[in-house]
């Protein structure tokens, strides 16, 4: 897939960004995989708003790989290697990807955090329970938790489940 994507792109005319010269609009291919669906995928994080290829690429990828359920830009318009952008926008397909954690269904949407879920992780959420020997009445804190799958299974076993992702830190001055 990768030497089909790098050949489509090459086709498309569609240049990689060169960060020292503030050139091209490429910027970075996040791929997202579904264990749970066994789907992929794709965000294509560019310079530009402008993005013309965007909609002939998606097309030739998802005719090419079906289970490339949903292709999606992202543009960072920023000078600098910061990966994402504020604005979404979806070329084909789907704009989210569905995971299972234990009896949870979660519905990820492109440039949110998330730590991979993999089928072992997934049926360990019973463990988690265990682990934290959970009564009833307490108050589950998650740190860093993305969208927070671990709370989320947690919620049922607790009183109250708290989730607080990572703040994106932005510096104005430089």
């Amino acid at each position: 897939m990768l030497f089909y994507l790098k050949k489509k792109v090459l086709e498309l005319g569609i240049a990689p960004y060169d960060e020292r010269d503030d050139s091209g609009d490429l910027r970075y291919v996040d791929f997202r995989f579904s264990v749970a669906r066994h789907e992929l995928s794709l965000t294509l994080v560019t310079r530009h708003a402008s993005f013309p290829q965007g909609a002939p690429l998606a097309k030739a990828l998802q005719q090419r790989f079906p289970f490339i359920t949903g292709v999606i830009q992202n543009v960072n318009e920023n000078r600098g290697n910061v990966i994402w952008g504020n604005s979404f926008r979806t070329l084909g397909g789907r704009d989210t990807i569905m995971e299972r954690v234990g009896d949870l269904k979660l519905v990820f949407p492109a440039g949110v955090f998330r730590k991979p879920i993999r089928s072992r992780r997934a049926s360990s959420t019973t463990g988690f329970t265990s682990l934290a020997a959970l009564k009833g009445g307490e108050t589950v804190l998650d740190l860093y938790c993305g969208v927070g799958p671990i709370s989320l299974y947690l919620a049922v076993a607790a009183r109250a489940s708290v989730g607080r992702r990572r703040q994106r830190v932005v510096d104005h001055h430089s």
